[in-house]
C-alpha cells in the first residue's frame, strides 16, 4: 500500500485517507488485500455494523459470532 499517494474527495477517497492515517499513527509495517469470502469474520462484523440494533449486541454475542464463524472456517 502506497502511503503517499494523493486521495480525492469522494467518501471512498476520504475514507482511505483516513485508514492511511491510522495506519502511519499506529505504525503498521504492511496490509494486504484479503477477499471477502477468505475474511468471514470482518466481513460479517462489518455488516452487523450497519444494522439498526447493532448496540443491541453486547460483547458476549459478539464474540460468540466470532467463535461460529471461525469454526465454520476450519470445518
Amino acid at each position: 500500500m502506497a502511503l503517499n499517494t494523493k486521495t480525492g474527495l469522494s467518501t471512498e477517497d476520504i475514507l482511505i485517507e483516513d485508514i492511511q492515517s491510522l495506519f502511519m499513527d499506529c505504525q503498521v509495517g504492511s496490509c494486504s488485500f484479503v477477499a471477502r469470502e477468505s475474511n468471514k469474520v470482518a466481513c460479517t462484523l462489518a455488516k452487523l455494523c450497519f444494522r439498526d440494533n447493532f448496540m443491541v449486541f453486547g460483547f458476549d454475542d459478539i464474540l460468540r459470532c466470532i467463535g461460529h464463524l471461525v469454526a465454520s472456517d476450519l470445518g
